[in-house]
């Protein structure tokens, strides 16, 4: 059971960073440095980003499956973000979107870069002193150390947008893909543990 969980999130990982890397070609309009990811999700191609987001979701909450197993902390944090991003996928905004759907929209995905940065550098023990207390592998530590600074950025330039608003679309592709790229580092190193089980 744990090893479909495992090949499952792998591969879900691994189609999100596909499309959204896709999504660059296909969309050449937005801007990779300024633009809103939540563009991705109009016009004809916005049925390919949502899958995109479901996949992401998949990944998370198998990662949080590994999590909890281990006993790591952030398990809560990283199994919310994945259902925040099948609210981001289940809730795609554009010019005509109503403010009721753009407020869901937008606090689903503020959530999901919040708890996810959260729960992978708990569940990592990405800025803990010691090695004892760090997991996952030299892989998932530094990306969690990168999604954790370039998802603080992020909220930060969400909450205040004069000094970083001309790169939150870099820090948001920074972040969402180093997340992505963490969710399949514990999938490796979980599947890698004799005693995790199969």
């Amino acid at each position: 059971m744990r090893t479909h969980v495992r090949l499952l999130t792998r591969v879900a990982s691994a189609l999100f960073i596909a499309i959204f890397a896709l999504m660059h070609w296909l969309r050449p309009e937005v801007s990779p440095v300024k633009g809103d990811i939540s563009r991705y999700q109009t016009d004809l191609y916005g049925g390919l980003m949502n899958v995109g987001f479901v996949m992401l979701g998949l990944a998370f909450v198998g990662a949080s499956l590994e999590v909890r197993t281990l006993r790591r902390p952030g398990a809560p944090l990283v199994f919310g973000a994945g259902m925040a991003s099948l609210i981001v996928a289940a809730s795609p905004v554009g010019l005509d979107t109503a403010d009721a759907v753009q407020r869901i929209h937008r606090t689903a995905a503020f959530a999901l870069v919040a708890a996810a940065i959260g729960g992978a550098a708990a569940a990592t023990g990405a800025f803990q002193s010691g090695r004892a207390g760090r997991f996952f592998g030299p892989v998932a530590l530094s990306v969690a150390r990168l999604a954790a600074v370039s998802g603080s950025l992020l909220l930060l330039g969400i909450a205040a947008p004069a000094p970083l608003g001309g790169v939150l679309g870099l820090l948001h592709r920074m972040t969402l893909t180093a997340l992505a790229v963490w969710t399949i580092a514990v999938a490796r190193s979980a599947a890698a543990r004799p005693s995790s089980g199969a």
